[in-house]
């Protein structure tokens, strides 16, 4: 799993350089935007959370690109790579692709120490950039890759089910069946404590609705919830289903 890892990280090296400098230098001029031009937090804020997004959501797109081509490469019949190598290898890819880019999104943020006109705001985010909350959030951000990549892979294996120029379309039909599908057993398994799960982190408030004063980062966690068990248990689901796709039925 590890040589094929290596492989993929060789084919993709350039993509991820490239877009790991793009997103540092995005974020070097909003810095300079700051402290030399006196740019407002606000703006730092939004458009780094923009970066933040689009870097992560390529580093998806080339992590299922990956598993595209393994899937309609030769080397599949020629080499005995069994199907769980494939998907943990393009996983582990994902999980790293991920903590790159939060590692970069993270120093940004610090570096830009933002500040607003509302205490309650910079509580929280002083409270957010503590050691223990940065890790809480990497490994937030990783979840979540896991959780995507998990369903990205299952809707590229069904589209190799099936030959013709519209097969496709199953795998996008397949992508959006499954999160509905998944959302709404979700919903009826756990009712309200499937409303109010937000992955890693939850953030308590007062009657009042204004975020608490006293914020206590090591209370927002809760990995040992219904919602998470049953997020894993999704996630074991669709990567088995996926390795018995790759070995029974696929159509190159």
């Amino acid at each position: 799993m590890l040589k094929l890892f290596k492989y993929n990280w060789k084919m993709n090296s350039m993509g991820f350089y490239i877009t790991l400098t793009a997103t540092a230098l995005l974020y070097a001029l909003l810095l300079i935007g700051k402290y030399r031009y006196g740019w407002i937090d606000d703006i730092l804020l939004a458009v780094g959370f923009m970066i933040a997004s689009f870097s992560q959501i390529i580093f998806y797109i080339m992590s299922a690109m990956i598993f595209n081509h393994g899937m309609k490469s030769y080397h599949r019949r020629l080499i005995p790579i069994k199907p769980i190598q494939e998907i943990a290898s393009t996983t582990l890819l994902a999980v790293v692709y991920s903590i790159a880019a939060s590692v970069l999104t993270t120093l940004y943020f610090l570096m830009a120490d933002l500040r607003f006109k509302y205490e309650e705001v910079n509580e929280v985010i002083s409270a957010l950039f503590e050691p223990k909350a940065i890790l809480i959030i990497i490994f937030f951000v990783v979840w979540n890759s896991i959780s995507l990549l998990s369903i990205l892979v299952l809707a590229i294996s069904a589209t190799y089910c099936f030959r013709g120029k519209y097969r496709a379309w199953i795998g996008i039909l397949v992508f959006f069946a499954v999160q509905i599908i998944t959302e709404l057993i979700m919903n009826w398994l756990l009712g309200e404590a499937a409303e109010n799960y937000f992955a890693f982190i939850k953030l308590e408030m007062d009657n009042s609705g204004n975020i608490d004063h006293v914020f206590d980062i090591a209370n927002i966690v809760d990995f040992w919830s219904l919602p998470t068990l049953f997020n894993v248990i999704v996630i074991v689901l669709q990567f088995l289903a996926t390795n018995y796709i790759m070995k029974k039925r696929i159509q190159l």
